[in-house]
């Protein structure tokens, strides 16, 4: 933690935040295992659009690319990115 600022710092890889969202997705089929969430929205979102930019390793996991065809299904999904 940086003296006085109460904020953490972490340094991480690509590849360790890949990691970690494979684990976190591992009990599946949401962030919430069972239940669809707002973490769904916000993780989902943010992988679909971060895969359109070629991010590092995220085209190479079946575990992620499984989950953001189930987001990127859903009717509200679909109806949010038309807008």
């Amino acid at each position: 933690m940086a003296k006085g600022s109460g904020q953490f710092v972490v340094h991480a890889t690509s590849a360790d935040v890949v990691d970690a969202i494979e684990k976190a997705l591992a009990p599946g089929p949401f962030v919430l295992g069972p239940t669809f969430s707002a973490a769904d929205v916000y993780l989902g979102a943010s992988l679909a659009w971060a895969g359109k930019f070629g991010a590092p390793r995220l085209g190479e996991s079946p575990r992620i690319q499984d989950y953001v065809k189930r987001v990127t299904a859903r009717d509200a999904f679909k109806r949010a990115a038309a807008e």
